[in-house]
């Protein structure tokens, strides 16, 4: 199943949706946090190894880190896969971030990070409950228009869709407030944000139903 999980993910590293840069691994400034990037498919190999990006804060950095082992995470898991069956793939396929700084208090290590957050991918709440207010707030992302009169939020709603969507496919009921709406497939989900925010099909590039587009 591993075999398919590398195939399905077309790739042995994902740099270059990061922005992969060429520099190699050197001494950090003062003050800076550098993010380097390994490979698990060639532990130890420092000839696979690349400057991700700089950051001026510690938590900028973890966020990047984190967020980079969370795509592979959210790609590669298909339901009903055990926990420790994902973070196996992620040990064998994925990529290993860290950070470089002389600040000794910010740490991160990938595979700790990665192991937590598979348990929670594959044994995630119950349901999950869309309120009133966060509806308001996709509507009025929806409504907000420039000086121009064009649309200028839809980028930040197509991206707040797309985690409700990605909640359905990991199996999370997602459960309108005040209403009796639940979406528990890809149907469901299509159906209700095409329904709710129909202009959105026509009027921008990317797509509610995908991370690629």
């Amino acid at each position: 199943m591993l075999a398919n999980l590398f195939n399905k993910l077309g790739l042995k590293k994902l740099g270059g949706f990061f922005g992969k840069g060429s520099e190699k691994a050197g001494r950090p400034d003062k003050q800076t946090y550098i993010v380097y990037v390994d490979d698990n498919y060639h532990p130890m190999d420092e000839e696979e190894r690349y400057q991700a990006g700089v950051f001026d804060d510690c938590a900028s950095a973890q966020k990047f880190c984190r967020d980079m082992v969370d795509s592979f995470l959210t790609t590669g898991y298909q339901p009903g896969m055990a926990w420790q069956e994902l973070l196996s793939a992620y040990k064998g396929y994925g990529q290993d971030p860290w950070i470089a700084t002389s600040d000794a208090g910010c740490q991160f290590s990938a595979w700790t990070y990665a192991e937590q957050r598979c348990q929670d991918i594959c044994h995630p709440p119950q349901e999950h409950l869309l309120t009133a207010e966060t509806l308001q707030e996709l509507d009025a992302l929806y409504e907000s228009r420039s000086s121009t009169g064009r649309p200028d939020a839809w980028g930040r709603l197509v991206e707040e869709l797309r985690a409700i969507r990605r909640l359905v496919e990991a199996g999370v009921p997602v459960k309108i407030e005040g209403t009796p709406t639940v979406l528990t497939t890809w149907t469901q989900f299509y159906s209700w944000a095409h329904g709710r925010y129909h202009m959105l099909e026509d009027g921008y590039d990317s797509w509610i139903g995908d991370d690629n587009s």
